[in-house]
Order: C-alpha cells, then sequence, then structure tokens
C-alpha cells in the first residue's frame, strides 16, 4: 500500500472540503451508479486544481498521482489525469519510457469511458510519441487482452495524432483483429471506439476510410459505418 504524503494528504482534503451532496448523487447516476463522487462538475474541480496548485505547487511524485488516483471519489481520478498530463506537456519535465506503467496502472483502475478516453489519447498517446519504440510491446498485449477497456485504448491512442503523425495501417490492423472476433465486436465501447478512430482518421484520410469501410462493409457493425462514416463524402475525392 503506498504511503500517502502531504501534498496528497492536503490535496484530498482541499477538495472534499468543496464536496456537494446533492450534484454528488446525480452524477452518480450519470455514471451508472458504479463509482462516488464528490459532487465537483467539471469547472469547479479546475477552479479548485488551480487554488491548490498556486498553494502547494505541483512537487508530486508518480506514486502520488497514483494514490490520488486510487481515491474512491471518481473526479480523484480526473484530477491525477490532469495533474499527470501538466507533466507531460512541460517542457522542463523528462518523463522516463516507464513513465508508461502509471497510465496502465491508471487504465486498469476501474475503467470507464470517462477515465479511458483521456488516458488513452492524451496520456498514452503522448508518451507513444517520446517513445514509439514502446508501441508494439503494450499493445500487443492489450489487443489480445480479456479487458474491452485494453482493447479500446489501441484504437483511441492515435486519436489527436497529426495527420503525417498516424499509423493507418496499425489502426486498421487492430480493428481487423477485433472484427474477426464476435465477442469483441459485439461490445458496444468496442464498436463505438471503431466508428469514431475511422470518423477521426477520415478528417485527415479521406479516401483511406472511404475505401476501408467499402472494402469492410459486412463486417463493420452498423454503429461502426454511421460512426465511421460522419464526415464521408459519397464517392472518393
Amino acid at each position: 500500500m503506498l504511503k500517502t504524503s502531504k501534498y496528497v494528504s492536503n490535496l484530498i482534503k482541499h477538495f472534499k472540503n468543496e464536496s456537494d451532496p446533492k450534484k454528488a448523487i446525480a452524477m452518480k447516476k450519470y455514471m451508472r451508479d458504479q463509482f462516488p463522487f464528490l459532487g465537483l462538475q467539471s469547472p469547479d474541480r479546475k477552479e479548485l486544481m488551480k487554488s491548490f496548485v498556486e498553494k502547494h505547487g505541483r512537487d508530486y511524485s508518480d506514486d502520488d498521482l497514483l494514490t490520488i488516483y486510487n481515491q474512491p471519489e471518481r473526479e480523484f481520478k480526473y484530477v491525477a489525469i490532469e495533474l499527470a498530463a501538466w507533466q507531460q506537456s512541460s517542457k522542463k519535465i523528462t518523463l522516463p519510457e516507464s513513465r508508461i506503467e502509471l497510465y496502465e496502472k491508471f487504465a486498469q483502475t476501474e475503467p470507464f469511458w470517462d477515465t479511458i478516453d483521456i488516458i488513452s489519447s492524451k496520456l498514452i498517446g503522448g508518451h507513444f510519441k517520446e517513445y514509439p519504440n514502446q508501441i508494439k510491446e503494450y499493445t500487443d498485449k492489450w489487443i489480445e487482452s480479456d479487458s474491452f477497456w485494453d482493447r479500446r485504448i489501441c484504437l483511441l491512442f492515435q486519436l489527436t495524432y497529426k495527420k503525417n503523425d498516424i499509423n493507418i495501417e496499425l489502426l486498421f490492423t487492430f480493428i481487423n483483429k477485433l472484427l474477426v472476433n464476435d465477442n469483441y465486436n459485439k461490445e458496444f465501447f468496442i464498436r463505438k471506439a471503431i466508428g469514431w478512430s475511422l470518423r477521426q482518421l477520415s478528417k485527415t484520410h479521406h479516401n483511406r476510410v472511404f475505401e476501408y469501410i467499402e472494402l469492410n462493409r459486412n463486417n463493420l457493425s452498423i454503429l461502426s459505418i454511421r460512426e465511421g462514416s460522419k464526415y464521408l463524402k459519397k464517392t472518393l475525392i
């Protein structure tokens, strides 16, 4: 069990002092009653984070981030992700290859779309830009995982990549692997992610997505086709 540092203790107290039980009930219900909440919506949470950082700075470790993430209230997961993302974007900090281990722990702790999507596209996607040599090792493992949330990461980590940074063939390989497994393809969050990844890719590679959907129309779900075709023209351009 990780020891709670003074920094983390102060942060937990700072957020809990501003909890709103009424909002917490509504937020828990919105997330299918799966997780407890403090009742802090995004604007309030970000203001609290700003005031906390102004007083306490950003002197936190990976263990601190994991301790924050492991708090029962869902908002602490968002806070940990935001703190980790700040480190990743800071020009003064060079994160090591081993940082992927923290992101993997995040992703495998009470996963749901609210955490997985930002962990995939921002944290893991950003990390793989710095350490592309790790992509194969981790995605080979995730795409075969029993957890569909791990498989969803493979579909989404390139979501915010610029046109020339996207490995199109890799994305298609992931989708193809999922399409041949009925158990994978029946899962809503996989079908949705396939469509989302194709839709995003179509913004920069219209014809590749158009051709892929036409070629695989009999295997793709209706949801994946609908989502993936949102920005497509009726013909190649």
